[in-house]
């Protein structure tokens, strides 16, 4: 798991990393067939959800249900925790909502003959609103409105462009697997497709998974390199990136996982506390 997690953080060319992440997935794949139902649900989330990629809130409901009844001189800030998380998710259940529907019901490059699959992407990544979003961002946190500070935005960096990228990416890919897509907006696998006709759907995905994979490599090597940038700018950028794998982490009934209630052991905790 720590070989898996690590190679999370591979940036491109990076061959040695790449090598231990298809060794690393293979075998916690293969291992949880043989392991404990409890190492084997671990493994599993260590899969879905590799920590440089994952925001750290929604990582703590299953760190809290991991610690139940493990040791009493941590009640006391277990019940803490749980408060904390119970007053954050009110709020995060009403942004993540916000931006599920406007990533589900983003316009997708109109009628008539489809784009190439580059220039579909190029469009896709200032459609999504994620590069609005970010340099209004870099603003906010304090990059003061200079022609150098303007023209580093102007000049689109893979800050900005990769998490747009990945959100157009990873919309598409759902757009792909939803039954209730017509075809009619169009996405970057319909245009792959096209463009590649002996090609199968799931190919196709697999195609999209790797580019997402690419794109993160560039992210990380941005956030690793000297640059004009604040570290708090770059802690946005890279939760943007987190946030897209939140808001696509769905089961097969559509639910966001991440923001399910607590479970009731928690809650009873909760409600003696507040008793108290």
């Amino acid at each position: 798991m720590s070989l898996y997690e690590s190679s999370k953080l591979s940036t491109e060319g990076e061959d040695i990393l790449d090598e231990v992440n298809d060794f690393a997935s293979k075998n916690l794949i293969a291992s949880m067939e043989f392991i404990e139902p409890d190492l084997e649900r671990e493994v599993r989330h260590v899969l879905e959800h590799p920590f440089h990629m994952s925001l750290p809130r929604f990582n703590i409901k299953k760190h809290l249900k991991d610690l139940q009844g493990m040791d009493r001189k941590t009640d006391a800030i277990q019940e803490l925790a749980i408060l904390d998380f119970i007053i954050l998710q009110s709020m995060h259940q009403s942004e993540l909502k916000e931006v599920t529907n406007n990533a589900l019901q983003l316009a997708h490059s109109t009628e008539g003959d489809s784009p190439k699959a580059d220039e579909y992407l190029r469009n896709g990544v200032t459609s999504s609103g994620v590069a609005t979003v970010l340099v209004h961002l870099f603003f906010l946190v304090g990059h003061g409105i200079t022609r150098e500070s303007v023209d580093l935005v102007d000049s689109i960096p893979k800050l900005i462009s990769c998490p747009a990228m990945i959100l157009r990416l990873w919309d598409d890919l759902g757009s792909a697997k939803d039954e209730n897509q017509k075809g009619y907006d169009g996405s970057y696998v319909e245009c792959y497709l096209k463009e590649n006709a002996t090609s199968s759907l799931e190919s196709a995905r697999r195609h999209v998974r790797h580019m997402i994979s690419n794109a993160w490599k560039e992210l990380n090597k941005e956030c690793l390199s000297p640059y004009p940038f604040s570290p708090t700018f770059i802690e946005a950028s890279l939760n943007t990136s987190r946030m897209v794998q939140v808001v696509y982490s769905y089961g097969n009934d559509q639910r966001l996982l991440a923001l399910e209630q607590l479970s009731p052991p928690c809650l009873k905790k909760v409600s003696l506390i507040k008793k108290s």
